[in-house]
């Protein structure tokens, strides 16, 4: 293990703290009533909760601004519980995205006259088949979404990786219904269940706790998970 300042500094909270991704920290009992939650500076010793997200290190207040996490922590437990075989997201790509929608005019200067200066290995790579023309926005990097608000892609946390039988069952209610079936809860997490898969339903007024079959798991590109159930195995 390596026990140096600069092994500790790499492998601390501190180090691997990302504006951009929403991390959820925990600390000890005992570090908690010193407010040491391993970040650049002490938090209050009158935090309840057992974790935190923290939005930025510092502040012109030296503040460190936090807020619970015990919300995320807790529905990835349920997730985990409900949805055990659900669908992998897929990881984005690591190549910077340009939204050519939302650049000002000297903004789209600069992108064209950088990929001026990937024409010619552009065209190497059509020549050796490894791309077709139709593959340059994506070669570039280019993207082309009206809402200036969407600067990345945005997928669910990643797990599941043991299979399950087909068919898993969970426990919910029906909450009432919707366009095309029913609205149902399990978990906290509002599912869906088609007519279609509800054959024979009795009683959909009732809200009792029932059985129902997982169909499908998966989050959307925005991040908002996505369940389909069915009333038989």
């Amino acid at each position: 293990m390596d026990k140096t300042f600069a092994g500790a500094l790499r492998n601390s909270r501190l180090a691997g703290f990302d504006r951009k991704l929403a991390q959820v920290y925990t600390a000890s009992k005992n570090c908690k009533r010193t407010g040491e939650w391993g970040l650049k500076r002490s938090l209050p010793t009158v935090v309840r909760t057992p974790f935190i997200t923290i939005s930025d290190l510092d502040t012109t207040e030296h503040q460190t601004p936090w807020q619970s996490g015990t919300s995320q922590v807790f529905f990835m437990r349920r997730w985990k519980e409900n949805f055990p075989a659900s669908k992998r997201p897929m990881t984005p790509s690591d190549q910077v995205q340009h939204n050519v929608a939302s650049m000002t005019p000297s903004e789209f200067k600069q992108f064209v006259k950088s990929a001026n200066k990937r024409a010619h290995e552009f065209q190497t790579k059509l020549e050796t088949k490894e791309l077709v023309p139709d593959q340059v926005f994506e070669y570039l990097g280019a993207t082309f979404h009206s809402d200036r608000g969407k600067k990345h892609h945005v997928v669910g946390p990643t797990y599941s990786n043991h299979a399950v039988p087909n068919g898993y069952p969970v426990q919910g209610r029906i909450l009432g219904a919707t366009e095309g079936g029913y609205a149902v809860g399990v978990g906290g997490i509002v599912a869906f269940l088609p007519k279609s898969s509800a054959v024979n339903l009795r009683r959909s007024s009732d809200r009792s706790v029932r059985t129902f079959y997982l169909h499908r798991a998966e989050f959307d590109s925005e991040g908002r998970p996505l369940v389909t159930l069915r009333l038989h195995p």
